[in-house]
């Protein structure tokens, strides 16, 4: 019984549809939850959950309609878990950081392996930012009162989820995949994730991160720059938009920390 099941998943092109938009909702889901909950204690938890879901979906994808393949690239990813792997014998035998490197290998396994079964780079894109999109809406109602006020003053937010230049890290990775996706876009109308891209630098200016401001800028200015390729006019006038409304805003008086910062960083 149990192998004729299989065999049924295996030949319906439904099943197969319907098990890869699951793992794409996990890897969602497991995304989001890795700002939103991997650095508090106890809701952790949930993180772990999801990473069973997402690696229990990925297994199914391999084991019912993809081959298996061992990719010779994830060897320089076995020589960084092997560096910090001596790294953590020498200088730590806490429980928690052998189970961070573990963790660790386990997620990049289950993205590439996950991303490989979804095979659409632009949704695997689309997702990702998204996630982060929705980890900036709880950020959002947690500091509600100074986000929605513009109190960039006060201290920098983000410790209620984890270290600030790591949640800067995740606003800075989400605002630069929106970019990408409205500059090398096909359709017009995909201009407008512009706006979640600015949403996402808004939200990021709360953190105070100067690897936040540095990473962002940087990396908008290469995406900028290499567009150029593709629309020179339009992507000219966004470059030069963009870096003029950078100096126009960071002389506003509510930024002076945050200018001091970026100062420092650079």
């Amino acid at each position: 019984m149990f192998n004729r099941l299989i065999s049924s998943l295996k030949n319906s092109e439904r099943a197969h549809k319907i098990i890869n938009v699951a793992l794409l909702a996990c890897l969602a889901l497991y995304i989001f939850s890795i700002p939103a909950f991997s650095a508090r204690p106890k809701w952790n938890y949930v993180s772990y959950f999801l990473m069973a879901l997402c690696t229990a979906m990925t297994v199914s994808e391999y084991v019912l309609y993809e081959k298996f393949f061992f990719d010779r690239r994830l060897l320089i990813f076995a020589v960084f878990i092997l560096e910090t792997l001596i790294g953590t014998a020498i200088f730590s035998h806490g429980f928690r950081h052998w189970l961070t490197i573990i963790l660790v290998t386990l997620s990049l396994l289950i993205f590439y392996y996950g991303f490989n079964a979804i095979k659409d780079k632009k949704i695997i894109y689309q997702m990702i930012a998204f996630s982060f999109l929705a980890f900036g809406a709880y950020f959002t109602i947690v500091y509600y009162k100074r986000v929605l006020t513009f109190k960039v003053s006060g201290g920098a937010l983000g410790e209620y989820f984890d270290n600030v230049n790591a949640v800067g890290t995740y606003f800075s990775v989400g605002s630069i995949l929106f970019l990408y996706l409205a500059l090398f876009n096909k359709k017009k109308l995909e201009f407008l994730y512009l706006i979640p891209a600015l949403g996402m630098v808004y939200l990021g200016v709360f953190t105070g991160s100067r690897h936040f401001l540095i990473t962002t800028f940087v990396t908008a200015f290469i995406c900028l720059f290499l567009s150029l390729k593709k629309r020179k006019w339009i992507s000219l006038i966004i470059l030069v938009g963009v870096i003029g409304l950078f100096f126009v805003v960071i002389q506003i008086p509510q930024l002076a920390d945050l200018r001091e910062n970026l100062l420092r960083g650079l």
